[in-house]
């Protein structure tokens, strides 16, 4: 079922009740005209939803409201929808060329068998019934009249839409040439790029071919060396064992001469013990009873040291008892305070943590709520869009298939291929392998260091256009209010109708209202994705201070070529320090910015409402002024101001679409070539 966004409130009705809303729904459904849609994809009707409301309501019923017929005219004008003679409940016949009830019929009910007849005093005008069978009488007139004119009017609106539809024709057209022009070039460009990638790929891989070809010689070369240098090697060292050998039983007679001569030298050395042995246990005898008596006079002289010592360590342990006691007691009352003042401190942080836990609380029963709304509206549109994903992506899955099918078959062939090859040179691979490792090691670290430098500069590059975009917008903003306020100056040269300054403000009420609200919660949500990012980034710089913490540590205990890799390490965590702690300055800027917005938006919206009140003043006023004034006259001129500003409009809405939908091709192109390059670099890498 169809869903219409106007005034930024969204209405849902049969395809068939919004076409009997006038040809401009049906356009728009047919397709021939661009038209504004919202961030849905819904159709977006600049218009007052009040009025909308009521075409709704005499499409279904054929009822018109009697509160603001002019407005309620102009709304059925802009939707190209026809006026009716009459409203189809009460029969109350309408004159379109005054934009007034000519016809004050009487609608009756019966209650209980009783006729009550209510009379609608409907004319803003007239405060009596005879005023009003008065201008009815001179309307009856002149309704002949006002039929030509009508059908004049009409067919030269029916000349300019006719000739409005040729030009949008024309316009589409010359679009969609363009649009052509454009997609042919960047075909062009692909085509030129996938050559330039096939050229690069193949010189690339002959060049690596080579470069196997002449690693492969040069590993055959060195074999040989490696060969030549063992069987030297091997000579070599048979010659040394054999003078080894020679020497060895040399060593050995040796040995055996020198084993006897120290035979003979143990011998006498025997003699020699046992005589000093004999000395030696009569010196030993004397030197214990000399210690025994030593021993004797030291333990004497002990035990009254140890007397005297012991006596001074109860005086001691008895002061000491004494200063333990009353540092305890000084203690339990610090203790006991300080125990107090946690308890209080816990109870004020309970009861803060219970209140705010239920504002949350309220918070997120409200958030969910407009979340399940939300999530109602996104799920039937998801399911739609499914269904032509699922289409699309059925198609895609067969060319994909045959295409597989295809890669397949060569992968296949090119796989054996490459196992032969591969058969041949893995024994020389192992080698290169490990010399590639260190280096690729070392330009990972590089690029690592590199990306990081990069990210850092894009954060930065992001926070400038940020600004940027804010300044562009706010002066759009001031520009925008600018022309407001001058459009309003020359409408207020005019006399307008008080139901159509009431319809006109009441608009312009409800889309200011609707936009600040959207800007506030916009700027909400940015600051709020702002402060998450501020809290990871600050988390990112804690961990990086805790990892350069337990790498310096480790610094300092290495030693050698351990030393130098954890220095390496260290200073490429410093620089990753720097890198986050210069975005996170530029996430600061972009949260200030944000708040500045914020406060701007909020200062706008109660300039607005306080604005609002003062235009229900002015409206009361001008409608008290305008009842005694020429209102055919006036309704006339604010007819054809109307027409116009509806024309500029409609041009601008035409303008906006078209800007957007160029803006889109060129996203589209832009993502399309940086795919095409992602796709070229990893082909290369690959190559």
């Amino acid at each position: 079922m169809p869903l219409v966004n106007v005034g930024g409130r969204v209405f849902q009705a049969s395809e068939d009740l919004l076409r009997h809303c006038g040809k401009l729904l049906v356009r728009v459904f047919d397709g021939p005209i661009p038209v504004d849609r919202d961030e849905e994809g819904r159709v977006f009707l600049d218009r007052d939803l009040d009025l909308f409301e009521w075409v709704l309501r005499f499409a279904r019923t054929g009822e018109i409201s009697k509160d603001f017929p002019g407005a309620l005219q102009a709304e059925f004008d802009y939707l190209l929808l026809d006026w009716p003679d009459a409203c189809a409940r009460c029969k109350v016949r309408f004159d379109s060329s005054c934009a007034s009830f000519a016809s004050q019929e009487l609608c009756e009910e019966v209650l209980g068998g009783t006729a009550f007849v209510l009379v609608a005093l409907l004319s803003p005008v007239a405060p009596a019934l005879k005023p009003v069978q008065a201008e009815e009488a001179q309307v009856v007139q002149t309704k002949e009249e006002r039929k030509a004119e009508q059908e004049r009017i009409r067919q030269e609106a029916i000349a300019k839409r006719k000739e409005e539809e040729q030009r949008r024709k024309e316009e589409a057209e010359r679009r969609r040439e363009e649009a052509e022009k454009v997609r042919a070039e960047a075909e062009a460009k692909r085509k030129e790029a996938e050559e330039k990638r096939k050229a690069e790929a193949e010189a690339k891989r002959k060049e690596a071919e080579e470069k196997r070809k002449e690693d492969e010689e040069k590993r055959k070369a060195a074999e040989e060396e490696r060969k030549a240098a063992e069987a030297k090697k091997k000579e070599e060292a048979e010659k040394a064992r054999a003078e080894a050998d020679a020497k060895r039983k040399e060593a050995e007679e040796e040995r055996k001469e020198r084993k006897a001569a120290e035979a003979k030298k143990r011998e006498e050395a025997d003699k020699a013990r046992a005589e000093a042995e004999a000395k030696r246990k009569e010196a030993e005898a004397e030197r214990k009873a000399a210690e025994a008596k030593k021993r004797e006079e030291a333990e004497k002289a002990r035990s009254e040291a140890e007397a005297k010592k012991k006596a001074a360590e109860e005086e001691r342990k008895a002061a000491e008892a004494k200063k333990k006691e009353e540092a305890e007691q000084a203690r339990a009352q610090a203790e006991a305070q300080k125990k107090a003042a946690q308890e209080e401190r816990k109870a004020a942080e309970a009861k803060k943590k219970e209140e705010a836990e239920q504002a949350r609380a309220q918070a997120e029963a409200q958030k969910k709520a407009a979340e399940e709304e939300r999530k109602a509206a996104e799920a039937k549109k998801k399911e739609e869009a499914e269904k032509a994903r699922a289409q699309a992506e059925a198609q895609k899955k067969a060319a994909d298939e045959q295409r597989k099918a295809a890669e397949a078959t060569k992968k296949e062939e090119a796989e054996k291929a490459r196992a032969q090859a591969e058969a041949q040179k893995k024994a020389a691979d192992e080698q290169r392998k490990a010399a590639e490792a260190k280096k690729k090691e070392e330009a990972e670290k590089a690029r690592a260091q590199a990306e990081a430098q990069k990210k850092a500069a894009e954060e930065e590059r992001k926070a400038e256009e940020a600004k940027k975009k804010a300044e562009e917008e706010a002066k759009k903003k001031e520009a925008e209010a600018k022309k407001k306020k001058e459009e309003d100056k020359e409408k207020a040269k005019i006399s307008k109708l008080p139901d159509v300054v009431l319809a006109q403000s009441s608009e312009a009420r409800i889309q200011a209202k609707a936009k600040f609200d959207k800007a506030l919660q916009t700027i909400k949500q940015k600051a709020k994705q702002a402060e998450d990012k501020d809290r990871e980034m600050i988390g990112n710089i804690q961990n990086l201070d805790g990892k350069i913490k337990s790498t310096k540590d480790a610094y300092d205990k290495a030693k050698g070529s351990e030393k130098d890799a954890k220095l390496k390490e260290l200073n490429k965590l410093r620089d990753d320090k720097l890198i986050a702690e210069k975005a996170r300055k530029a996430a600061e800027a972009e949260l200030q910015s944000d708040k500045r917005e914020f406060k701007k938006a909020q200062k706008d919206l109660e300039t607005a409402e306080k604005s609002i009140q003062s235009s229900k003043q002015d409206v009361k006023s001008e409608l008290d002024r305008l009842r005694s004034k020429d209102r055919p006259v006036l309704e006339k001129a604010l007819k054809e101001r109307k027409e116009k500003a509806d024309a500029a409009r409609r041009s601008q809405s035409e303008v906006s679409a078209r800007v957007l939908k160029l803006e889109a091709e060129k996203k589209d192109l832009a993502s399309k070539l940086q795919r095409e390059e992602a796709q070229l670099k990893d082909e290369l890498a690959k190559a």
